[in-house]
Parts: structure tokens; C-alpha cells; sequence
């Protein structure tokens, strides 16, 4: 994610990889985005997508 972010032209700010939290930070122009990941081992894992100044498109993946 953090490659085709990059190559999209989305400068990292900042990121925090810890084995059960994930916090990466982007900023593109105007834009921001935010990036959480946490996975604790007791609930399923969980991912905070936030964007402001930017618009968040979703699709869905293809099988493998």
C-alpha cells in the first residue's frame, strides 16, 4: 500500500509499525490521509481508512 501510495504522489508523514498497531500518514496536495491498523491477537484485526481533501474509491479485489 505504502509503494502505490507513493507512486500515486503521496508523500509519507509519518508511520508507526509496531507489531500490533500500524499508523501511516500521507499527505498529497491539499489531501490527507490516514492509515490504522491494529491487531491485538484477541479480536479480529481492524482498518481505519480517513481521508479529508481527498476522496477514498473503493473496488473490489480479484481472486487469486
Amino acid at each position: 500500500m505504502r509503494a502505490k501510495l507513493s507512486q500515486a504522489g503521496w508523500k509519507e508523514e509519518t508511520a508507526t509499525l509496531q507489531p500490533m498497531l500500524r499508523n501511516l500518514s500521507f499527505k498529497k496536495d491539499r489531501g490527507s490521509l490516514s492509515v490504522i491498523y491494529v491487531d491485538t491477537g484477541l479480536l479480529p484485526a481492524e482498518i481505519t481508512i480517513s481521508a479529508v481533501g481527498a476522496a477514498i474509491e473503493t473496488t473490489k479485489a480479484s481472486p487469486k
